[in-house]
């Protein structure tokens, strides 16, 4: 397994823009073949949103990525719509449990 952790920080007049497209992001990963979990997590920072994605393998994962849906999804995000960078962190699996639950 293969889990992504995404962190987008906003600007303020800019977060809904930022926060549409990760909902749209969500629509393309949640049809995508290899996508076993998707939470979006709200930090205590109200203008910034972290995704947190499950795959099969990294290779699902760039297979999202470089779909064309993906792309379109981003498509309408400029660079000024971020409060600082936004990050990506891809990490293996190496243990894992998990309860049967939903948000």
């Amino acid at each position: 397994m293969f889990t992504v952790i995404a962190r987008f920080p906003a600007v303020a007049e800019h977060k809904n823009d930022v926060f549409d497209a990760l909902d749209r992001s969500l629509e393309v990963a949640r049809n995508t073949p290899g996508l076993l979990a998707y939470q979006v997590l709200q930090p205590k920072e109200a203008n910034q949103r972290v995704g947190l994605m499950i795959w099969e393998s990294r290779e699902h994962f760039q297979k999202m990525l470089q779909s064309e849906e993906s792309r379109a999804a981003h498509a309408e995000v400029k660079p000024e719509y971020f409060d600082g960078t936004p990050g990506i962190e891809e990490l293996d699996v190496v243990s894992s449990w998990h309860a049967k639950a939903t948000a």
